[in-house]
């Protein structure tokens, strides 16, 4: 509801859409909109989601680079010269 998941196509004369589900943008601008989400629970009674998950802020790339449709990623560093008396 909140990500959008494709759950099938629909077609019409010449013409294929897929049919995503998703919340509108207006009821998940917020961490706070998923108090105003609702699951089924035992007996058909309908649970908040925000009791059975834990909403948290982390920091996440800008971007995910890929090459050949793989995740990919650069990494540089400057090499410290071995010692001869690392080996020892």
């Amino acid at each position: 509801m909140l990500g959008g998941r494709q759950v099938t196509r629909y077609k019409r004369d010449a013409e294929q859409f897929d049919v995503i589900v998703q919340i509108q943008d207006s009821g998940r601008i917020t961490p706070d909109d998923i108090e105003r989400i609702f699951v089924r629970g035992r007996n058909d009674t309908m649970i908040p989601l925000a009791s059975l998950v834990r909403v948290r802020e982390a920091v996440a790339p800008r971007e995910l680079n890929h090459f050949g449709q793989r995740r990919s990623v650069t990494i540089t560093a400057n090499l410290a010269p071995i010692s001869r008396w690392a080996w020892a």
